[in-house]
């Protein structure tokens, strides 16, 4: 997810441009594609990627919405503003969605734009498909990477982190704890090789102010299978 993309209003990731509430990252993937790779028995996308966040919030009701919203940008008045905005259909631009969460939900300038940016990530994430996405090359790494190879992931956001963390402590995305045979002796597939995540420096932050919230961490593939 690159900065010019953001940048650009016909996308409609930012709520700082008026336009479009595309969001999609790959404009390029008709149905017809997805069943086309199902068929010949190659991977599939999570979502179509005809799928927009103005599908979302013109189609999908107050739950589903307030539950992206959540899940996804943890939100905490998540089904006050999916009712807003299911309210206010129909919505086709960026500036409305704006228009309609600063007038549900006023707040200082710091606050709104935190909000905002919540909002934004839960549909941009839901349209894409990130997080199962994220799910996949995760899975596949453990067999990708032989033994004594590396996995390094940057993470963005505490909801990337989360299912990195528990594969480079645990081997599976859904347990912290890692396999140990009779004798107490850990038998997960990868070895943390930064036991906390690395971060930024003020240096580099004062140079690049978006590395404030990378996390990065590192595993070493080991000899023992996925459990």
């Amino acid at each position: 997810f690159s900065p010019p993309k953001q940048k650009e209003p016909s996308r409609g990731f930012s709520y700082r441009f008026d336009g479009p509430l595309d969001m999609r990252m790959d404009r390029g993937q008709p149905l017809a594609a997805v069943a086309a790779a199902a068929a010949a028995g190659l991977p599939t996308p999570y979502v179509s990627r005809e799928l927009t966040a103005e599908t979302i919030l013109n189609s999908w009701s107050a739950e589903d919405i307030a539950s992206i919203l959540w899940r996804y940008g943890e939100e905490r008045q998540s089904r006050f503003l999916a009712r807003a905005l299911v309210a206010a259909r129909p919505l086709t631009s960026t500036g409305q969605v704006k228009a309609v969460l600063e007038k549900v939900a006023p707040g200082p300038p710091k606050l709104m734009t935190k909000r905002l940016a919540r909002v934004f990530q839960a549909l941009r994430i839901e349209v894409n498909g990130e997080m199962a996405e994220l799910e996949t090359i995760l899975t596949a790494a453990s067999s990708l990477i032989r033994p004594g190879g590396r996995l390094a992931v940057m993470s963005y956001h505490s909801l990337e982190d989360g299912p990195v963390k528990r594969l480079l402590r645990s081997g599976s995305l859904v347990g912290d704890a890692p396999p140990k045979d009779a004798y107490g002796n850990t038998l997960s597939p990868w070895l943390p090789i930064t036991r906390q995540p690395v971060v930024a420096s003020e240096e580099e932050i004062k140079q690049n102010s978006r590395a404030r919230s990378v996390r990065l961490r590192v595993g070493e593939r080991t000899t023992h299978p996925v459990p």
